[in-house]
């Protein structure tokens, strides 16, 4: 199904695709670095995001549980963050580009299959996460 956007008169002619099949997958790149977003709804990891998500900058200190359960076809970019931890599913998440997350206190993991968060001093960083096709950096 297609839906004009002109009611929106700084969109212009543009149109957006919706797949009955898929209304959870946005087809497109997801630019939001720097517009001071502070929190990222739970139900942002059901979507299938064919594209990259570029999250940098933003004043993010957490991310919803759902986060590990997002696929994104491109790459994921969520540097210079405040984020400390991840959530406990994150290592699951489907990335099929890059996924950086430079520039943030980040101190640990979580991971369901153990009791004990991952130092990420000590992690081998892409054994961390198997369904990232590219290259995974995780630094201060």
């Amino acid at each position: 199904t297609e839906y004009d956007i002109d009611s929106w008169e700084e969109l212009g002619e543009r149109k957006i695709t919706i797949d009955p099949e898929e209304p959870w997958c946005i087809k497109g790149h997801l630019d939001w670095i720097n517009i001071g977003i502070t929190r990222i709804p739970e139900s942002f990891g059901d979507l299938k995001i064919d594209g990259d998500v570029l999250l940098d900058r933003n004043d993010l200190i957490s991310l919803p549980v759902s986060f590990g359960d997002l696929e994104v076809t491109g790459d994921l970019h969520l540097n210079n963050n405040r984020f400390h931890f991840l959530p406990q599913n994150f290592y699951r998440i489907s990335v099929g580009g890059t996924l950086m997350l430079t520039g943030n206190d980040l101190k640990n993991i979580s991971n369901e299959s153990s009791t004990k968060d991952t130092d990420l001093s000590k992690m081998k960083v892409p054994r961390r996460f198997p369904n990232v096709k590219g290259e995974v950096r995780v630094t201060a």
